[in-house]
This record gives C-alpha cells, structure tokens and sequence, in this order.
C-alpha cells in the first residue's frame, strides 16, 4: 500500500514528490504499490488533477523495469503518447520474449513488442503480421535503442565519407507515387510531428539526377552498400 505523502503528493499535484516516490518504489521493486500509484494518478486526472504525464511515467518504468506480469499490461493498456519511445519498444529493451509472451493481450502491441524482440535476437515468437519470426540472412545488424530511467539513447548508423560530386544538368522525372509514398513514410513522425521537411524525386537515371531533380545544384554523396542503407532506413522509420 502507498504511504500518506503518496496521497497528499497526489492530492497537491506535487510531481516532484511523486517522481521520487516513484524511483524509491522502482528501486525496491514495489510493483504493485507502483500499480496502485498509477491508478489513483488515473483516478485524480479525473478530478482535473494536472498527473496524467505522472501516470504515463509509471506506464513507462513498469514496461522498463517491472517484470512480465507488471510489464505485460502496462504495454497493452493503451497507447502512451509522451513517454520516452513506445512501450513495446522499451519493455522488448529489457526481457525476452518468453519473460513477456503470457502477459501481453493479444493485438497490436503485442506483435509490436515481438517484433522489437525479432530485431533484438529472440526467435521463436510466432507469426508476426507480414513479418519474418527471425532476422533474415541478408539482414544486416540494427542500430538499438538504449532506454532508461529519464533519458533514451538512440544512436544512428555512422555517418560515411561524403565528398563533392556533380550533377547532371538534364534529368527526366517521372511519376512513382508508390516508391515515393514508401520513402516518405519512413519520416513521416519527423514531418508531422515537428518542423522537418521531406522531399522525393523519381528520375529515369541514376542518384545523382534524383537529388538534382529536386532542385539542388550542387551536393557532397556517398556511396552506401545494401547493409548501411537498409540500417539508416531502420533508423529513420524508428526515431
């Protein structure tokens, strides 16, 4: 059972007492005291209490710490929107598929969660809608997120050598809605959800008139084999 300055944190809003008392009960693995917590945050959001951000933090540190049974339902409860990445993503960052399999409801998450779990080695998690169960021969190794406590690290591919390259001045464009609309969808959370830009162009030709089809006059390339392409797609459609 939570003690009183629980209580009297919710009653006055006090996040800072409630984080801590939320880092106390992570620390000593009170999970159940953190369910409880996190249903009277729920409860007093109701009352106009400002601690929904307070209750999808516990939703985070369950996923990201509490074991399968506490875990589990955290995940599938429902979507958590401000938390530090997707709960499927950060509770497959800390236990296996065989720790999670029984507790999370059937839907979405869940093969999200199982196919976080497929990118991080597991096997064996069953049919995963228009996916693989494994990692596949030509799969290169995926760059991975690092999630904790307050912060998530998430590290991209290396950068390449890039050096000067010239374009060609006539380029022909043709219409891709499809390749374009599969290349735009890999951004879209950095297009919609803050100030980024994408631009695509379909060319009869090579890379380079593709970049000067979009109106570029000069650009620095590099030549990337199957391996880093497909590892700074993953990075972009995942951050």
């Amino acid at each position: 059972m939570i003690g009183r300055r629980a209580l009297d944190a919710i009653e006055h809003s006090d996040t800072d007492e409630l984080l801590r008392a939320i880092d106390g009960m992570c620390e000593h693995a009170e999970w159940d005291d953190l369910v409880e917590l996190k249903g009277r945050c729920r409860e007093a959001v109701s009352r106009g209490k400002q601690l929904w951000g307070v209750e999808e933090h516990i939703r985070y540190r369950l996923a990201l710490e509490a074991p399968g049974p506490w875990a589990g339902p955290a995940v599938t409860e429902s979507e958590a929107r401000f938390s530090l990445g997707p709960l499927p993503e950060v509770a497959a960052s800390t236990k296996t598929w065989a720790e999670l399999d029984a507790y999370l409801e059937e839907g979405p998450p869940k093969r999200v969660t199982a196919a976080e779990r497929v990118v991080r080695g597991d096997e064996g998690t069953g049919p995963i809608a228009d996916l693989p169960d494994s990692l596949q021969d030509w799969e290169p190794s995926y760059p991975l997120a690092t999630y904790r406590a307050d912060k998530v690290d998430t590290p991209s591919p290396a950068l390449p050598e890039v050096s000067g390259a010239t374009l060609p001045d006539g380029v022909t464009r043709i219409d891709d809605p499809q390749s374009e609309g599969a290349l735009f969808d890999l951004v879209q959370p950095w297009v919609t959800e803050s100030n980024g830009r994408c631009e695509t162009s379909s060319v009869e030709g090579p890379a380079l008139a593709a970049i000067r089809a979009l109106g570029l006059s000069r650009a620095r390339t590099a030549d990337v084999g199957r391996d880093e392409g497909l590892r700074w797609m993953a990075w972009a459609g995942a951050s």
